[in-house]
């Protein structure tokens, strides 16, 4: 797990432990689609192109940071296993240490989100 309090510019009021509101996993693919201008056929898809893959990771990272479903129904929306859920998790959190642009958005999302 990603300790994001070493990020800079976070503390512990950022990061929220206790999310108010409740997302269905299809709520979350409609979410991480939007986000990215792709079909949710497009992240049900085998393409790798970047922009459908950064979907598709947004999508597993929102839904293990907001549910408390399996890492097999979260990828079950969006016909992928349980080992590209933890992928995508991981990758996610990467980009969010490291400050890419994915990771910001991601970030910024799910802090939008779990209000």
């Amino acid at each position: 797990m990603i300790n994001y309090f070493a990020v800079p510019g976070i503390d512990q009021r950022t990061v929220k432990t206790f999310y108010k509101k409740k997302y269905s996993l299809d709520d979350l693919v409609t979410i991480a689609a939007d986000k990215y201008g792709v079909s949710i056929a497009e992240l049900k898809g085998k393409s790798r192109l970047q922009h459908i893959a950064a979907a598709r990771q947004l999508y597993c990272y929102l839904a293990k940071q907001l549910t408390h479903k399996s890492l097999n129904q979260i990828g079950f929306p969006i016909e992928k296993d349980h080992a590209t859920v933890i992928h995508s998790h991981r990758t996610v959190e990467n980009l969010i240490f490291s400050g890419h642009k994915n990771g910001i958005l991601a970030f910024n999302l799910l802090n939008t989100l779990s209000q």
